[in-house]
């Protein structure tokens, strides 16, 4: 029978990487690895070798999911490692909220953003090649107000929010949205994880039995050098 390895692995967007380090600490997951891969709300998408280079060695894990949106939208059609699942979700912001509430402020014209993406907003600006004016532009025509999906992992954003906001010239609202919805999402995956494995399992133990069972000179070997006085 061959060795099981019960860790799992997961990787989420960097975009939410302060969410997953809360709920890691909340709900300690010790047969989980998470990672975190570059985000890429714009282009190009994410590339198997750049997700290979993350996770190192794949039989390390029994099972390896990737969480993200239109990012992963190349991994469809590229090999990857049989133990690799995707999860590629409508928006990437489904993993924290119900897709009621993202499509509530979508119709509005609303950015959505994270707290992981707002803590490094400067920076996400400067990746996209924006300077101030290019921002402000960006923005005013392509949304009508910047939402924050708190999740209470950054005790600054409100602060970070009123930063980017002035920057770009652009309203804003904060929507609490915390971990719970997060916490669920991961849950289920690994749940589910854990359930296929302990199938796996029995189903490994089954066919050994009827294996041992098929041949009795094996039960006979077992009793060899043991004798009755």
């Amino acid at each position: 029978m061959k060795a099981m390895k019960p860790k799992i692995c997961i990787l989420v967007s960097q975009n939410f990487q302060k969410e997953v380090e809360a709920i890691q600490k909340l709900d300690g997951f010790e047969a989980v690895t998470f990672l975190t891969y570059p985000d890429r709300c714009g282009c190009p998408h994410i590339q198997a070798d750049e997700l290979a280079g993350l996770i190192g060695n794949p039989n390390d894990y029994s099972k390896i999911h990737i969480i993200g949106g239109f990012c992963l939208a190349k991994l469809k059609n590229e090999a990857v490692e049989k133990n690799w699942q995707l999860h590629q979700l409508e928006q990437c912001f489904s993993a924290i909220a119900s897709k009621t509430l993202i499509e509530h402020y979508l119709q509005q014209g609303a950015y959505l953003i994270s707290s992981s993406w707002l803590a490094n907003w400067q920076r996400q600006l400067e990746k996209w090649g924006f300077e101030q004016q290019g921002a402000r532009d960006f923005f005013q025509n392509f949304s009508t107000q910047l939402v924050l999906f708190d999740t209470g992992v950054e005790a600054n954003s409100a602060h970070y929010l009123q930063e980017c906001a002035d920057f770009i010239e652009s309203p804003y609202e904060i929507v609490p949205v915390g971990l719970d919805f997060l916490r669920l999402f991961l849950s289920n995956i690994i749940l589910e994880d854990q359930q296929n494995l302990s199938s796996e399992l029995e189903n490994e133990l089954a066919i050994t039995k009827n294996e041992f069972n098929g041949h009795p000179e094996a039960k006979c070997g077992l009793f060899n050098g043991f004798r009755l006085n």
